[in-house]
């Protein structure tokens, strides 16, 4: 489906944001910018550089290998530039993976339905669960954000994990193994 200008001006309007039709077409009309042109050549060179070397270099290769052809530009730069392009180097290593799912397992049924509104404080309660190793804590709260009752801390993969109960940490703690 294609717009015309004036209908969508036309509802700009109404939201407040007061655009004349000839504000569209001198954008249309107006030359790319410096960054603009700079930076599709940017793109020619990374492309270049990352097919060259078997599509494994990240962007810090691509930006010391450019750096090496004299050509003067950002690192921050070249990693938006390859991110637009859809380009990212080698990992090396296994990549870790903390949960494997069992596609045989039965799942947990959903009792909200994916509807987490509630009408009252601790009708529904939410729980995140990060897959990073760290030792911030991790929280239980209602789904207004009220009361928060519980916090986990991770230590590792394959230590066990402690959570404190009630909103005060001093109060009690629980071993989970």
């Amino acid at each position: 489906m294609v717009f015309g200008v004036e209908p969508i001006r036309r509802v700009l309007s109404e939201h407040g944001c007061q655009i004349a039709s000839s504000t569209y077409y001198a954008t249309r009309k107006r030359p790319s910018s410096a960054r603009a042109v700079r930076d599709e050549q940017l793109k020619v060179h990374s492309r270049r550089i990352f097919e060259d070397n078997y599509g494994v270099y990240e962007a810090r290769k691509v930006w010391r290998q450019l750096a090496r052809e004299g050509v003067e530009v950002g690192r921050c730069r070249v990693e938006r530039l390859m991110r637009e392009l859809g380009l990212a180097g080698g990992v090396r290593g296994a990549t870790r993976r903390t949960t494997k799912a069992d596609p045989a397992a039965d799942r947990a049924p959903d009792l909200v339905n994916r509807e987490f509104t509630a009408t009252r404080p601790d009708q529904l309660w939410v729980i995140a669960f990060g897959g990073q190793v760290c030792d911030e804590p991790a929280g239980i709260t209602d789904e207004q954000g009220h009361d928060l009752r519980a916090h986990g801390y991770a230590r590792s993969p394959t230590s066990s994990t402690w959570l404190r109960s009630t909103s005060s940490p001093a109060h009690s703690t629980w071993w989970l193994g």
